[in-house]
């Protein structure tokens, strides 16, 4: 009898505690398809963004040589590489779009719904025809 008041009491706690309502709600495949074209439309922005940052460098840096090369008679500019330092910072946020892909890619692949569904097969035979149900697996992909 000692011993079977506190299982009891455990068992309780046990059943009460399983049966609390989760605090994270479930996701559905709308919410991650979002999320992913969220992701996609970031990862063009930072992209596009990195890559007119190194050409505006690009540019800078081609300016300053074009300068330099023309006045070699006075010497009066020296070539400097401020643009170079706007072309490595444009690459680095180019880089820096590759994981907003790579995540965009992985929540599209959670969107993707899988189902197990019972489908209806009608069957010849040589008296008659039956039908049976088998089972299927079917993946539903939302592009």
């Amino acid at each position: 009898m000692k011993r079977l008041i506190p299982l009891i009491i455990c068992l309780f706690i046990v059943a009460q505690v399983k049966s609390q309502p989760s605090l994270i709600p479930e996701k559905d495949a709308a919410y991650y398809l979002q999320k992913s074209t969220n992701l996609k439309i970031g990862g063009w922005i930072v992209l596009s963004g990195g890559l007119a940052i190194a050409a505006a460098g690009g540019l800078i840096q081609l300016h300053d040589y074009i300068a330099w090369k023309n006045d070699t008679e006075t010497w009066a500019i020296t070539p400097d590489f401020r643009g170079l330092g706007f072309v490595i910072a444009g690459g680095c946020v180019a880089v820096a779009s590759t994981p907003l892909f790579i995540f965009s890619g992985v929540n599209k692949r959670k969107s993707m719904s899988f189902s197990f569904n019972r489908q209806k097969v009608v069957l010849f035979d040589q008296t008659a025809f039956s039908q049976q149900w088998i089972p299927s697996f079917s993946l539903m992909v939302k592009l």
